[in-house]
């Protein structure tokens, strides 16, 4: 499996899309950064009238699509070789920033639901600009039995930096340190059985014995760490207890049911494609949740559709 730089460029992302060099992305991220602070001048207004509820919402928005910008730009430069530390950091970066505009932003929820439901549906009524972000306002009033008070949510936002370790460290893992055996096929041909190259001969060889050789080379490359896997997974169901349980969930899956994105429970900034461990039994209760190591039975990983040979370095 050659390197991705050795494919041709019309194979491969073209980042140049999002920004055309770190220079540019490290110019919007100091934007983002800055324009968190334009939240204090808001707090404590939204109740005096729909241009101060508007002028909040319009800013939450062109930050969103900013921060969406400068953090696909550095997670897909990471994507393309997961050994890539300068990307790794400047995607660390973007977290550290997220989580900050989660703690500046805090004290919204709380204040909104301050003001009746009633009165906000009136202001929309009348307001035809407001009334865009009907869909974001009432899903503030149908959690609002699980949203905290400033206070809670502040502690909330500054739990989210501790929230995709269990995440990272199974990428880190999985990906950019995991040695993936070479297969010899039917054919002669000899390939590296990374998740690339596995996809490949799932959907393009019909040949019975190379799949069973394709899958037992990939996945049994994850046999050598299961108890590693295990706590790591131990580690996405306490994180998913606590989150559910600190917001008034009776479970995780009720709170992953109940809001409208899964990221809503335990996550405040976007994810690649997530990860999942499937294990044969899990163990939830009040106490939290457990994960025999003994009952993994099998790993499996799961790649968005923009996931393709040349965006996955093999080792």
């Amino acid at each position: 499996m050659t390197a991705r730089a050795e494919h041709p460029v019309d194979l491969t992302w073209n980042l140049e899309d999002i920004y055309p060099n770190w220079d540019a992305w490290d110019a919007g991220r100091r934007e983002l950064d800055a324009r968190i602070d334009e939240y204090a001048a808001l707090k404590g207004t939204l109740a005096e009238g729909p241009d101060r509820l508007l002028a909040a919402m319009r800013l939450s928005d062109a930050l969103g699509q900013l921060a969406y910008k400068v953090y696909l730009y550095a997670m897909l430069t990471f994507d393309e070789d997961q050994r890539n530390n300068d990307a790794n950091a400047r995607r660390q970066q973007v977290h550290a920033i997220l989580a900050r505009w989660q703690q500046a932003t805090s004290w919204m929820n709380p204040e909104l639901l301050g003001i009746p439901h009633a009165t906000v549906n009136g202001w929309m009524a009348d307001r035809a600009d407001l009334a865009l972000y009907r869909f974001a306002i009432d899903e503030v009033y149908r959690l609002q039995e699980h949203v905290l008070d400033e206070k809670g949510e502040t502690l909330m936002s500054l739990s989210s930096r501790l929230s995709s370790a269990p995440d990272d460290a199974y990428s880190a893992l999985s990906t950019a340190d995991a040695k993936f055996p070479e297969v010899t096929l039917s054919t002669g041909d000899v390939a590296r059985m990374s998740y690339a190259q596995y996809r490949a001969v799932l959907a393009t060889n019909r040949h019975q014995d190379d799949r069973r050789k394709a899958f037992e080379a990939h996945y049994g490359t994850f046999a050598g760490a299961l108890n590693t896997y295990a706590a790591l997974y131990h580690g996405v169901c306490q994180r998913d207890w606590f989150h559910a349980r600190a917001r008034g969930y009776q479970s995780t899956p009720r709170c992953s049911a109940t809001t409208s994105r899964r990221r809503s429970c335990a996550r405040s900034s976007p994810r690649r494609a997530t990860v999942w461990l499937r294990c044969a039994d899990i163990t939830r209760s009040d106490a939290g949740c457990s994960v025999s190591i003994s009952t993994i039975r099998s790993i499996s990983r799961f790649r968005s559709s923009r996931g393709t040979a040349v965006t996955t370095i093999d080792r």
